[in-house]
């Protein structure tokens, strides 16, 4: 995927994010779902934390940070 590539899944327009390697719906949204997963299109996740970092698990196997700082 590109940056800035927009991607719908279950009828809400996501963004891709390089730097995370994540699909992301607008930061005002509240949605709980609001994090996809950009190699299978998945919304649900196992979490794990790192140093400073909550880290989403997805069932295909890729990783992506939600949270650093």
């Amino acid at each position: 995927m590109k940056a800035g590539e927009k991607v719908i899944i279950n009828n809400k327009e996501y963004e891709y994010h390089t730097y995370y390697d994540r699909l992301c719906l607008p930061q005002n949204s509240i949605d709980k779902e609001a994090v996809a997963c950009p190699k299978c299109s998945n919304t649900s996740f196992t979490i794990s934390y790192g140093d400073y970092e909550c880290i989403a698990n997805c069932k295909c196997g890729h990783s992506m940070t939600i949270y650093d700082g």
